[in-house]
């Protein structure tokens, strides 16, 4: 038995990395863990140690089976074989309501920490940002190149709607770089740790999270044309009238905006039609 590619499995097997991710997550003992591809179980034994509970969820049921037979002695974990995602950007319905209960049967946090799948780690993130506010820190390991795009800054490559998204809403911080070597099977590249703690403050600040991330993928759609080339092909008539209304500079690309300039522009902008 392998871990299989077309899940994105690479399970993280050093131990002093996974004691770095479980601390740098803060957990104390009410809070209830969301944890997404715990593989053989190595990491969620940790999080159990800690938390209240811990509800982790396997998409692959061979795996799963060995993560039971080594986690059996806890009484504070559910272990759900489950795909953590219904689609490629929601989450699974059953797996956010067992999460949710949990949390509500305490008066903990309620936390992500995880080795996220490397197919999975972006949408599950952004999703839970967006749509789970009770969700307040999240701790995993992702591959280097989607913790560049998660961290970056105005005027590089790697800056897009997910960084937007992150950092309109919370500070995102890296924790530790973790090598290939860490993981078996050895992926080809290297990763990293992130934390992403929720700021009420820029929370409060952006309002419709909903329409932020709507605005910012439409904009970022063509991201090698201008804001007023995107502009037109999202808004169509609207066009001419949202441009000579607003004060900005459409020849402007969608990455030299900074997270306040797309905050101030999401709120401008009507939304637009599916």
């Amino acid at each position: 038995m392998r871990p299989q590619h077309r899940h994105g499995q690479h399970f993280l097997v050093d131990r002093n990395l996974m004691q770095k991710l479980v601390d740098s997550a803060e957990i104390s003992s009410d809070d209830v863990i969301l944890e997404i591809g715990p593989g053989t179980g190595s990491l969620t034994n940790m999080l159990a140690d800690r938390a209240a509970h811990v509800v982790s969820v396997e998409i692959d049921p061979r795996i799963a089976e060995v993560a039971r037979r080594h986690l059996d002695h806890h009484d504070n974990l559910t272990l759900l074989v489950a795909d953590a995602l219904k689609g490629k950007n929601s989450l699974n319905p059953e797996v956010l309501e067992m999460f949710l209960e949990k949390h509500r049967q305490t008066a903990g946090q309620a936390l992500l920490v995880a080795n996220l799948p490397y197919n999975a780690a972006s949408p599950i993130v952004a999703d839970l940002l967006i749509d789970v506010p009770q969700v307040r820190t999240l701790c995993f390991t992702v591959q280097k190149e989607v913790a560049d795009r998660m961290t970056a800054v105005p005027r590089t490559a790697d800056y897009g709607p997910l960084t937007v998204i992150i950092q309109a809403l919370a500070r995102a911080k890296r924790v530790a770089k973790v090598p290939a070597k860490a993981f078996w099977p050895p992926p080809d590249v290297e990763s990293a740790i992130l934390k992403i703690e929720i700021d009420p403050a820029r929370k409060a600040a952006v309002g419709d999270i909903h329409h932020l991330a709507a605005v910012t993928h439409r904009l970022f759609l063509h991201r090698r044309k201008t804001l007023w080339q995107n502009l037109k092909l999202t808004y169509n008539e609207q066009a001419d009238w949202l441009k000579d209304r607003m004060d900005i500079d459409w020849r402007r690309r969608p990455e030299e905006l900074s997270i306040e300039d797309w905050v101030n522009l999401a709120k401008a902008l009507p939304r637009a039609s599916a």
